[in-house]
């Protein structure tokens, strides 16, 4: 099925195709812009998805609608669709993504308890963290003081946090590059998680920089903070 982008999340979409009896989803972007930057991302709904998606430009997108609109019904009855999903190995690892936000506690509460399986599996699996943002350019200016950088582009707000989005958005800033020195060649890649660990367990859902540096400088004393 050929779905146009817009109106509810990539997740939602795609379930409604599956309940349809939909093999496979074909998003088609709804803005001239490049699909290399954007992630079909899971908005907590998505666990039970089984059927594989992809999303395609607005200009490849509609060259398909417009030649099914002047199809035959013969041609229609001629057609296969090759969907083939690839990931890159560059090496004898598995790779995988966390999507997260230092100020929600259930994603910290999960990788507290997935550092553990992270632990066993050692050198087969590379973990890379990632975070989630939001653009709001069209903030009020107070707003945006208070909750992003980059005139608007990189947002982020937890009210249950009691932390401003640009102390969230730090905390998370933190935390990668305390990642990729932990996962430089010759790093302690499980202090990464120590700290994760650390913080959460002390910071009472609130890792500012006071917080931070209290209970994260305990775990990674070899880093030199100020530059973290």
């Amino acid at each position: 099925m050929i779905a146009d982008r817009g109106s509810c999340s990539f997740a939602k979409k795609v379930k409604n195709m599956e309940d349809a009896g939909v093999a496979v989803g074909i998003v088609v972007d709804n803005t001239d812009e490049n699909i290399n930057d954007i992630v079909m991302s899971d908005d907590g709904t998505g666990a039970g998805l089984r059927i594989p998606s992809l999303l395609v430009s607005k200009k490849d997108g509609q060259k398909l609608i417009n030649w099914l609109k002047n199809a035959t019904t013969e041609e229609l009855s001629q057609v296969m669709v090759l969907a083939d999903f690839k990931m890159k190995a560059p090496d004898n690892r598995v790779e995988y993504d966390i999507w997260y936000s230092s100020s929600i506690d259930l994603a910290l509460d999960f990788i507290q308890d997935f550092m553990k399986l992270d632990r066993e599996f050692g050198k087969k699996v590379l973990m890379t963290p990632r975070f989630v943002f939001w653009e709001c350019q069209d903030c009020d200016k107070e707003y945006m003081q208070q909750n992003c950088f980059a005139g608007g582009k990189y947002c982020a707000t937890d009210q249950k946090a009691g932390l401003t989005g640009k102390e969230i958005v730090m905390e998370d800033i933190r935390q990668m590059c305390i990642y990729k020195e932990a996962y430089a060649p010759g790093g302690t890649r499980q202090l990464f998680w120590d700290y994760v660990h650390t913080v959460h367990m002390n910071c009472n859902s609130k890792i500012n920089e006071v917080c931070s540096e209290t209970y994260g400088h305990k775990v990674i004393k070899a880093l030199d903070w100020d530059r973290t």
